[in-house]
């Protein structure tokens, strides 16, 4: 083997380990069995009730209600419609932006509340859990935003913004 060849194969060596020892690594370390509730995850983030199914529908509840939910029907750089008075967000349906949802009473809550996302301590890496195709993260200033079936919707007091 010349030198040449040797040194390109060693190269190939070294960036397929390189690739192979990042792996790739789930943003959400959570460990999903102290949430999960039969097929359904229930979380507290950010100090709210949320939940994400097995078939991907994410809501949360909001407590106190939201006075005012924005919602675009043209994804989040849309124009925006109000819709006041919201107990919950929800993204249900692919063919639907994030909306409010009037189901009565809690339903993205458990008796006695649902247990906090561990936080990671480290301002760049928040609390988060992905489950069935859906994501939910506390962002900045303890902003929550859950994305799933290609929607999102975010809140961080009582006005929520859902695409």
């Amino acid at each position: 083997m010349t030198l040449k060849a040797r040194s390109v194969l060693l190269a190939a060596a070294a960036g397929s380990a390189l690739f192979l020892s990042t792996g790739i690594a789930s943003a959400d370390p959570t460990d999903l069995s102290g949430f999960l509730v039969g097929d359904t995850a229930f979380f507290n983030i950010g100090g709210f009730n949320c939940s994400i199914a097995a078939n991907g529908v994410a809501g949360c509840d909001i407590n106190p209600a939201a006075a005012v939910t924005y919602v675009s029907l043209s994804g989040p750089n849309g124009q925006a419609y109000p819709v006041p008075y919201a107990p919950a967000v929800i993204i249900d349906n692919a063919a639907w932006p994030a909306h409010p949802e009037w189901a009565g009473g809690s339903s993205h809550t458990q008796p006695g509340g649902n247990q906090t996302l561990p936080f990671s301590g480290d301002v760049w890496t928040p609390a988060s859990i992905s489950y069935a195709g859906a994501t939910c993260a506390q962002g900045y200033r303890g902003a929550v935003q859950c994305t799933s079936m290609g929607h999102q919707f975010s809140f961080n007091s009582s006005q929520v913004y859902g695409s």
